[in-house]
């Protein structure tokens, strides 16, 4: 038998809900498949060691139909990364510790105990997939903002519905969550939409011409700088665009987070927000080592301004 030497690094907090297996088992699978001369069957290689892995063998926008290990099928591009490029997402890192409770272990709890997930989750998921498909089909935000909210809710609620209780959401969490409604409801339309995984970081999905001054009211709200009474939206590179009245209001919104926020200062150094460009695969290959570069997530991963992307390396050669 061959044996290989297989060195991996992750930019990205690991095991914090962050899906940084996917990205470690994705780049592997790839890594795998192209040293092997395999043609296909690298999505099945990835989902035997992370079921989410096999969404991240995809651009674009990918729907995981069923859990089967050993069918590429159920896994499927809706749609390329090139549809629908106005779409942002951010990523708030709030903790990036170990999570106290595993994911495996999180899941395999709530599908036994949580009487929401056995007798609700599938339900809502089938009632709500399709109208999932339908608003990325047609770039409705508004639509798909809503959906995706009431999805990461009804996760943690199941989470919290089991014995014992999976609890990945903590105070800074809710501060998020409580943000994002704040916003939309003071700017009269949906501008920001969270959702999270099994960990307490925030994903923040907006539109390219809200990003510049969203950024604004997080850091604002969230940010390592003390603001006092202050409301002028100075601490941005940019300040947000558009004309007085819409200024103003902007202004009134960071008002009333800022009197509402008891926590800025005890948080604000822990909130990091970081952005995920797509597509983000490079590759050299030699005789004897293939080297690719993977991102994290496949369902919504796009460019964002000019902060950092996410790769996970892997390097994989012959002993």
């Amino acid at each position: 038998p061959q044996r290989l030497v297989i060195k991996s690094d992750n930019n990205f907090p690991t095991a914090a809900g962050l899906a940084s297996s996917a990205s470690g088992m994705a780049s592997l699978a790839y890594g795998l498949s192209l040293f092997y001369g395999l043609n296909d069957g690298a999505a099945s290689l990835a989902r035997r060691g992370s079921g989410s892995a096999c969404r991240s063998m995809f651009g674009g926008f990918v729907h995981w139909k069923t859990p089967k290990p050993t069918d590429n099928s159920t896994v499927v591009q809706l749609h390329p990364h090139t549809h629908w490029p106005e779409l942002r997402v951010l990523i708030c890192v709030i903790n990036v510790d170990k999570k106290t409770v595993g994911s495996t272990v999180a899941m395999r709890t709530t599908m036994q105990s949580s009487c929401l997930f056995r007798e609700a989750r599938k339900t809502a998921v089938a009632e709500r997939l399709p109208l999932f498909i339908k608003a990325l089909q047609r770039c409705d935000f508004s639509a798909l903002a809503e959906l995706t909210m009431r999805e990461s809710n009804a996760l943690h609620a199941a989470c919290l519905d089991s014995w014992p209780p999976a609890i990945f959401l903590n105070e800074t969490s809710f501060a998020v969550m409580q943000f994002v409604h704040i916003v939309n409801q003071h700017c009269g339309r949906t501008v920001l939409a969270y959702t999270f995984d099994a960990g307490p970081n925030a994903f923040l999905l907006v539109l390219k011409d809200d990003v510049a001054w969203v950024l604004a009211l997080l850091t604002a709200r969230f940010g390592d700088k003390k603001l006092g009474n202050r409301t002028e939206l100075n601490i941005s590179p940019r300040q947000p665009d558009g004309d007085d009245l819409r200024v103003a209001k902007l202004r009134r919104v960071e008002q009333h987070l800022s009197t509402e926020s008891t926590t800025t200062t005890t948080v604000g150094h822990t909130l990091e927000i970081r952005g995920l460009q797509y597509p983000t695969v490079q590759l050299s290959s030699k005789e004897d080592e293939v080297s690719t570069y993977l991102c994290c997530f496949s369902t919504l991963l796009l460019y964002l301004g000019d902060l950092s992307p996410v790769f996970h390396w892997a390097s994989i050669g012959r002993l």
